[in-house]
C-alpha cells in the first residue's frame, strides 16, 4: 500500500527520479502565494533509494491536505520541499548481517 502511494509522488526523467506533488485547491485559496506544486529532483538514479526518499515526506503531504491555518501550511509546505542534497539511505554494516 506504501509503495503505491509513494509511487504517486514519483516521476522519473532520464535517470533521476522526482519527487512531485500538487497542492490541493484548497490550500491553494488560502496561501495563493505559494507555488501550485513542489518539483524536486532526488538526485537519484536508484529506485529504491526514492521510494525511502519520498516515504518520509508522506506524514507532511497528510497533515497539509487537512489543514486549514495558513503559518501551519506555510510551516509544512517548506518541510516537505526540504530534501537533503545528499541522499543517504542507512545500510546495516556487512559484518553485523553474519553475525
Amino acid at each position: 500500500m506504501v509503495h503505491k502511494l509513494v509511487y504517486s509522488y514519483l516521476v522519473s526523467r532520464g535517470n533521476t527520479f522526482y519527487f512531485r506533488l500538487r497542492m490541493p485547491e484548497h490550500i491553494q485559496g488560502i496561501c495563493s502565494h505559494l507555488p501550485t506544486e513542489i518539483k524536486r529532483s532526488l538526485r537519484t538514479d536508484s529506485y529504491s533509494t526514492a521510494l525511502a526518499l519520498v516515504s518520509t515526506k508522506l506524514p507532511f503531504i497528510k497533515l497539509i491536505r487537512d489543514c486549514k491555518h495558513k503559518a501551519s501550511i506555510e510551516k509544512l509546505f517548506n518541510d516537505i520541499a526540504d530534501f537533503p542534497l545528499n541522499p543517504i539511505v542507512a545500510r546495516e554494516p556487512i559484518d553485523s548481517i553474519h553475525e
